[in-house]
């Protein structure tokens, strides 16, 4: 039912990584993030991926697949370090983003005193 197959992802993926190295990082970056995925179709622990599972549902083949490529691909650098600083913040501030996305449920099952005291919490 995709509008595009496997071969079409797998030569993306191509690009992807062709691209990432000759910017400068590591093209195994994809696979990385790709054998999460797989991880996390297998424990069902997808959560807001369910939508992104569904059209590019994630393979060992297709992890196996970038493996391979990336193997004719230079070395680069992950930057993980200047990555978590960047988003240092928004990890400080994930409980106060939780606070609000639970507080608008509480609204929309209309438990007004329980959404307040969420707003509240998670202004703090």
């Amino acid at each position: 039912m995709a509008r595009y197959g496997r071969g079409n992802e797998l030569q993306s993926d191509e690009y992807g990584m062709k691209y990432m190295a000759a910017a400068g990082y590591d093209p195994q970056g994809v696979v990385r993030l790709q054998r999460k995925f797989v991880e996390l179709s297998n424990s069902r622990q997808t959560n807001g991926l369910e939508a992104l599972f569904a059209s590019h549902p994630p393979s060992q083949s297709r992890v196996s697949a970038n493996i391979e490529h990336s193997k004719s691909l230079p070395k680069g650098v992950t930057n993980r370090d200047a990555y978590q600083k960047a988003i240092a913040q928004l990890k400080r501030d994930a409980d106060a983003y939780r606070n609000y996305d639970d507080a608008m449920k509480a609204a929309s099952k209309k438990q007004y005193d329980s959404r307040l005291t969420l707003v509240r919490k998670a202004q703090k």
